[in-house]
């Protein structure tokens, strides 16, 4: 599975747009979402998609942080992708929905819980830093 080799040229370009808005004084909403032709001339393939880079993508995040408790929900989605120069595999497109708690006790200690992709895993993170 050819992941890589010298290109003889390769271009990204594209248009990316992003909106943060403070709806009250402690709920954030965030959107961003980006549109892009991402292109590699190889020797041995020709003009193919760079790998894993999806032409398009969305984010959006809503969270209510305050000076103890941080809650958000995140969605992500992404269009396929290729997994090598000569085009053949695909990643399917995606969605990713996430929702995190973070509880800070003091200023060496927190507790976060993050929900990966909702309904598959999920991580138990407790970090030392402030």
């Amino acid at each position: 599975l050819p992941c890589h080799e010298n290109a003889l040229s390769s271009h990204r370009r594209g248009i990316e747009m992003s909106l943060d808005w403070n709806i009250i004084d402690k709920l954030h909403y965030t959107i961003n979402g980006s549109i892009s032709e991402n292109k590699v001339n190889s020797q041995t393939f020709g003009l193919k998609n760079h790998i894993l880079s999806p032409s398009k993508n969305v984010f959006t995040e809503l969270s209510w942080i305050d000076d103890k408790y941080e809650v958000g929900i995140s969605y992500t989605r992404r269009s396929k992708m290729f997994v090598d120069m000569a085009n053949n595999y695909v990643l399917p497109s995606s969605d990713g929905l996430d929702f995190w708690f973070k509880f800070k006790s003091d200023s060496f200690m927190s507790f976060f819980y993050f929900l990966h992709d909702a309904l598959y895993h999920h991580i138990i993170d407790i970090d030392a830093s402030s």
